[in-house]
């Protein structure tokens, strides 16, 4: 049939306006596509793997060990620091090495502090007793009326738990030798506190008739300072009670102290810019109308859409 120009619709409408051609069903996904999501998702696994690897465990030619000469991430120059300022400010949680390291070695030091105080402590005099106006003695912590070897006991176990906490341990050992450090801490202050109230009680002579005066000893002061060290490395010892980053992070070969994800402006990671597009070859996604071939009709395309563009 032959259509003339001057007329309005097409011949063979009905002189109707004609429906617009509604778009085919979306084509699939390209091949290529798919290839360059694994892809980059396959390079950032390996990119993690090689930043949070240690490189002296690295076999040679791995992304660890040469590091950007095989396209993964790999330590800049200066990373991380061998030695930071101690004045080094903290960005978001992450604190120099120098201060992280002086941070984990702390309830180390204390539980050992209050365990050799305990122990020496325990057999030091205790009391000192005036009967009489001119008899004086002193009363030691070994004494079989006092509680010196219960002490001394007990600073035995803060010292080993002081050496196990040297190792700077995590997860379940770190929360048990935090565990054995506090108690024992308790332990030992609660004894020193009950010896004190007992003394100045009069316990020794209470009911004798004798008149006597007790002066506490310094020995068991130090008893009392002592469980409270042990106390406080308990609580520094705890898991999760240093302040770390944020969610995510990565362990790294020095000291193996954590840090966060995101790094700070100027330490990340130059390996890692180049993962987060994909990989570089590949065609480039074409862009076209609606229901041609090319079209990617996914939600948030500015060229998607019924009547295209």
């Amino acid at each position: 049939m032959v259509e003339h120009p001057d007329e309005p619709y097409p011949a063979g409408t009905g002189g109707g306006p004609v429906a617009p051609t509604r778009p085919g069903p979306a084509p699939a996904r390209p091949i290529w596509e798919t290839d360059r999501r694994v892809a980059a998702a396959r390079a950032a696994w390996r990119a993690a793997s090689a930043a949070t690897a240690d490189p002296r465990w690295a076999r040679p030619g791995s992304a660890a060990a040469e590091g950007a000469e095989q396209g993964f991430a790999y330590w800049p120059d200066g990373w991380p620091p061998d030695a930071v300022a101690l004045e080094a400010p903290a960005v978001d949680g992450w604190a120099p090495e120098p201060r992280r390291r002086a941070r984990g070695a702390l309830p180390a030091v204390l539980a050992a502090a209050g365990a050799v105080l305990t122990m020496i402590a325990s057999m030091l005099a205790w009391a000192t007793v005036r009967a009489f106006g001119m008899v004086e003695f002193s009363v030691s912590g070994m004494d079989p009326t006092q509680h010196g070897r219960l002490t001394f006991g007990l600073g035995i176990v803060v010292g080993i738990a002081a050496l196990g906490l040297a190792a700077r341990p995590h997860g379940h050992p770190a929360r048990l030798l935090a565990g054995v450090t506090g108690v024992a801490g308790f332990a030992i202050a609660l004894v020193a506190l009950v010896d004190i109230g007992y003394l100045r009680g009069g316990g020794l002579f209470a009911g004798s008739g004798i008149e006597a005066t007790t002066t506490i000893a310094p020995g068991l002061w130090l008893v009392l300072g002592g469980g409270l060290l042990a106390l406080a490395a308990a609580l520094f010892a705890r898991p999760g009670s240093q302040p770390v980053g944020q969610a995510g992070q990565f362990v790294g070969p020095a000291g193996g102290q954590p840090w966060p994800a995101v790094a700070p402006d100027g330490w990340a990671a130059p390996g890692m810019a180049a993962v987060a597009d994909g990989p570089p070859d590949g065609p480039t996604r074409q862009t076209g109308h609606a229901g041609t071939g090319t079209a990617d009709p996914r939600p948030g395309d500015a060229d998607a859409g019924l009547m295209g563009s």
